[in-house]
């Protein structure tokens, strides 16, 4: 079980972190580099969100698990998880099936999130096959004052390194991140829990 068997259906819709916040962090009082700043952000945001990130989703985004069989119980990969959206899966002659809810249970009181059948009921035997198994689920906080503020000040501060190093990044060179970066993303960093 990997990273790679998760990607991102639906993408966030809003950044953490504001141009208007980032001009003020940066003490920038005019508006003509407001493009170069949200692209800053976006690039910050990149490197510690989703599953190609640390495993996190700090805003609202949608994410797909593909599985080559049911295991017994799962605990989904990733964090916040709000809710799970669909448990899909081919059946022997390759249909798409949907799993009811009804027939599973979701423990969104626990970390990380863990799904099991409910009693009574088995999963369905899908078809032999890569990937015949897929859920889907929703992870992120809806407003950006619900993010953790240490994440928030990691997203500015790569931000800011990106905007006030421009020409190094535009030739390639690779800064190390700035002095506080990694120890709150290591805090934050989530393991592939698996099935």
């Amino acid at each position: 079980m990997s990273w790679l068997a998760v990607t991102v259906t639906t993408a966030p819709t809003a950044l953490p972190v504001s141009v208007g916040d980032m001009r003020e962090r940066l003490r920038v009082d005019h508006y003509e580099e407001d493009g170069v700043i949200a692209r800053m952000i976006a690039g910050a945001v990149a490197r510690i969100d989703g599953p190609r990130g640390i495993g996190i989703a700090m805003m609202e985004q949608t994410w797909r698990w593909s599985l080559d069989r049911f295991p017994r119980e799962f605990c989904l990969p990733g964090w916040p998880v709000s809710e799970v959206v669909s448990i899909k899966y081919d059946d022997p002659d390759g249909t798409e099936q949907t799993v009811s809810a009804s027939n599973y249970r979701v423990d969104l009181n626990r970390h990380p999130v863990r799904v099991r059948p409910v009693a009574g009921y088995a999963w369905p035997a899908p078809l032999d096959a890569a990937g015949t198994v897929r859920v889907e689920y929703k992870l992120g906080v809806t407003s950006p004052d619900d993010v953790p503020a240490d994440l928030v000040d990691a997203v500015a501060m790569l931000a800011a390194e990106r905007y006030d190093q421009r020409e190094a990044a535009s030739e390639g060179a690779r800064t190390p991140a700035p002095y506080g970066v990694e120890m709150i993303l290591a805090e934050y960093r989530q393991s592939f829990a698996g099935g």
